[in-house]
């Protein structure tokens, strides 16, 4: 019996200690603030969101995937007014940020949501798993199990093996647009050809050598009931959605519309609710700006802020129409067999 008893404690104690350590450290920030190191910010949002919400002061919040997560909370604090964090996080469903939205909602008083609405992800299965959701529920202890994982050990040695990237400000700790590699594909289409080895520019020659006609997609694009429930539920809240200025070369291999989906959306004349887009705009016809078909870089950001700053590149019921028709004549001019030449040309 005694020996069992030993077994069992001499297990149990450094189990303990382990648990208390991990507690201790708790590299995500999802029980309190760092005790005993610099402050950090994982660039892995899916993660690091949650601790942000249960340990920070702000009252409006960026939630996208990453095409948004270079915007500046510091820059939307001048343009905006109040408090911003940016909780967007690279590769996020809509029914991810939703989870985090309701979170954050329970949570605190916000005042102001921004909220992107990419097309041909607004068809996402509502059954889709969320494998970060048990962070966003209403259960902290659950939240303990992310750091059941062997790599956590190492951190009480080695910090940067939990947190590889990210920044010790809450500016936006998941930027992905001062790395290197991807400054290198910033230029134009030239800078895509001297990275055509890469698979997702190679993918996208591909597609531009393929090239035949305007597809169109036929999937049903609608705004998550929950999402509407949100907005109505929140009046105080304003909830500006905008609608990702992806390059319009993504748009004439394959166009994805939106349009009926905002149209219902508008018709149900939230007061709190504003949506903006960009893509009956030149904006979408400048490479330079472009690292592939979807993601941009800081300074179409920073113009999306100065667009809700300034109450312009607004989609009402007004000029839905004719903000799509210009879109639609836009696609249609646009040269991609000049492209298709560069390409063979190589």
């Amino acid at each position: 019996m005694k020996k069992l008893l030993w077994l069992l404690f001499s297990g149990l104690i450094p189990i303990s200690l382990l648990l208390l350590a991990l507690y201790i450290f708790d590299p995500f920030q999802l029980y309190h603030k760092p005790y005993w190191r610099k402050t950090f910010f994982s660039q892995d949002m899916h993660y690091q969101a949650a601790g942000i919400i249960n340990n920070y002061d702000f009252d409006s919040a960026i939630l996208g995937s990453s095409i948004m997560v270079n915007t500046s909370s510091v820059e939307a604090n001048k343009k905006l007014g109040g408090n911003w964090v940016n909780l967007s996080a690279g590769g996020s469903g809509i029914f991810e940020r939703m989870d985090i939205l309701n979170f954050l909602l329970s949570k605190k008083q916000i005042k102001t949501i921004i909220f992107t609405l990419e097309p041909g992800w607004l068809n996402e299965s509502q059954t889709t798993t969320n494998q970060y959701h048990y962070l966003y529920d209403q259960n902290r202890i659950n939240d303990f199990k992310t750091y059941l994982d062997e790599v956590f050990i190492f951190c009480f040695f080695i910090q940067k093996i939990c947190l590889p990237k990210g920044q010790e400000t809450l500016d936006r700790p998941a930027n992905w647009i001062s790395e290197p590699s991807t400054k290198g594909r910033l230029g134009g289409f030239q800078s895509w050809i001297n990275n055509k080895n890469r698979p997702d520019i190679n993918h996208i020659f591909n597609q531009i050598k393929n090239f035949q006609e305007t597809k169109y997609d036929t999937q049903t694009q609608k705004i998550p009931s929950a999402l509407i429930y949100y907005i109505k539920e929140n009046p105080s809240t304003e909830f500006i959605f905008i609608i990702p200025p992806f390059a319009r070369l993504g748009y004439k291999i394959n166009f994805i519309s939106i349009k009926q989906a905002l149209q219902k959306l508008l018709s149900q004349n939230l007061p709190n609710l504003k949506i903006y887009g960009f893509d009956n705009t030149s904006i979408p016809d400048d490479l330079s700006h472009y690292i592939d078909l979807a993601h941009y870089d800081e300074s179409i950001n920073s113009l999306m802020l100065d667009a809700i700053k300034d109450d312009t590149h607004r989609i009402t019921l007004e000029n839905i129409d004719s903000y799509f028709q210009t879109m639609q004549e836009k696609i249609d001019a646009y040269d991609i067999e000049s492209l298709r030449q560069k390409i063979l040309a190589l």
